[in-house]
């Protein structure tokens, strides 16, 4: 990936804040053709959205799945940050965005989405200015006993279908599956059995 240089238009002139690093960059494509792309700075994602996001969505959403903080963000991003791209040559390629990419925007409403998503699984997560709750109790290696009936699952419109990986990743093995239903915001539904 290439770097990516910060500064300023003064007097139609770029004035690049880190003129040594942004020089040493250029030496090395010396005598090569180049692309050169000039966009507005977007500020990226704050600490304190990181800190939530990781403190508290992340955190509360672990404790209730009994997926890793890792396994969770990364479901999130496959959920959310999924996008479709098309190579040189064409091809559609599935690229999952980065976190860290995200302009503060952009977090602030990635963040929002998977407070979305846990709300309709019945985990309520506090606004960043409120108190968290406290942790949902679970059985030690699954988010739902095999016996209770599991509530119909709702996501959002744009969100991709799970695969049986995922759902088994969820709810446990296959073979101990109840038909598990998926409704849409639109309203459609989906039984995985």
């Amino acid at each position: 990936m290439n770097p990516i240089f910060e500064g300023r238009i003064i007097n139609g002139e770029p004035r690049i804040r880190n003129l040594k690093e942004y020089q040493a960059w250029l030496s090395t494509l010396e005598g090569k053709e180049i692309d050169i792309e000039v966009s507005k700075h977007h500020s990226q994602r704050t600490h304190p959205q990181n800190n939530y996001y990781w403190g508290v969505v992340i955190a509360l959403m672990s404790d209730w799945t009994g997926f890793t903080p890792q396994e969770m963000h990364d479901t999130f991003k496959n959920m959310f940050l999924k996008e479709t791209r098309r190579s040189k040559q064409g091809k559609a390629y599935d690229v999952v965005r980065s976190t860290a990419s995200l302009t503060t925007q952009e977090f602030g409403d990635y963040v929002e989405k998977c407070r979305m998503f846990a709300s309709m699984q019945g985990l309520v997560i506090p606004d960043p200015n409120e108190d968290a709750p406290e942790a949902p109790e679970l059985p030690p290696n699954s988010p739902v006993k095999a016996s209770e009936p599991i509530d119909p699952i709702i996501v959002p419109d744009e969100a991709p279908e799970p695969t049986k990986e995922q759902l088994n990743a969820m709810f446990g093995p296959e073979e101990k599956l109840e038909p598990i239903t998926i409704t849409r915001l639109d309203g459609t539904k989906k039984t995985y059995d």
